[in-house]
């Protein structure tokens, strides 16, 4: 779990990457199931897929 400028990031269940606002709100998941932890930062999340790619998922998204 991770959180930064406003936004919370979580491995959900189905072990994808789960993005909500800090400050309440739906939660968003991804198309890519997660190999660690997100990292939120400034303007997104970055997370390392399975596939062995780094994925960022900008904030607005």
């Amino acid at each position: 779990m991770s959180a930064a400028d406003g936004l919370l990031a979580a491995r959900s269940r189905s072990g994808r990457l789960a993005v909500a606002p800090l400050a309440g709100g739906a939660w968003r998941l991804s198309d890519f199931p997660l190999a660690g932890a997100p990292a939120a930062g400034p303007g997104g999340v970055a997370a390392l897929g399975q596939d062995g790619r780094l994925r960022w998922v900008p904030a607005g998204r």
